[in-house]
């Protein structure tokens, strides 16, 4: 009898603890997912395919008070998930060469189309981007996207640029109103 019932208490322990710890799915968010990327709103969504289980997701802003460069760095447990880096220029330039073999160097780019941008480089890594921006009298926003990460997102190239052009339709309408517009 006793057998029975230390089984029984046993059985119901295991059973809870998985309960509470969501260990039935093996993988454990302990942080929400962002509302925003380096201050510039995004739909949570298209930011979540990128974000894997862990405890503490921090928004890292990098040159604060710059009105020229500006981004930031998502980071869970310590560890880089994504980087978006902006920079104001005088003039155009030449996004494809900059992705394929310049120091904004992305792995197989592809030349796609975005509303609001002019150029667009989509790859298996992230996006590089030109925004013709006029409101604060600079001709430009060059704009990049990484996503780090690699072993949690196990995924096909083809998957990835899509959950990337997903995440650049909420993106990119929200920074022009932000920097181009303001």
């Amino acid at each position: 009898m006793i057998k029975g019932k230390r089984a029984v208490t046993t059985a119901a322990a295991f059973f809870l603890t998985a309960v509470i710890t969501g260990c039935s799915t093996g993988e454990l968010y302990g942080y929400d997912t962002p509302q925003d990327i380096c201050g510039t709103a995004v739909e949570p969504d298209t930011i979540k395919p990128f974000l894997p289980p862990g405890m503490e997701l921090k928004n890292l802003p990098h040159l604060p008070g710059s009105t020229t460069s500006w981004g930031c760095n998502i980071k869970v447990d310590k560890k880089l998930i994504m980087q978006v880096a902006s920079s104001r220029v005088g003039e155009g330039i030449d996004i494809r060469d900059l992705a394929e073999n310049g120091s904004l160097h992305l792995r197989n780019p592809k030349s796609a189309t975005l509303a609001r941008t002019s150029q667009l480089q989509i790859a298996a890594d992230g996006a590089l981007m030109e925004i013709p921006c006029t409101g604060n009298g600079e001709s430009y926003l060059v704009t990049k996207v990484v996503i780090g990460s690699p072993e949690h997102r196990a995924k096909s190239t083809e998957d990835q640029s899509e959950e990337i052009t997903a995440f650049l339709r909420s993106y990119v309408p929200e920074l022009v109103k932000q920097k181009c517009e303001a």
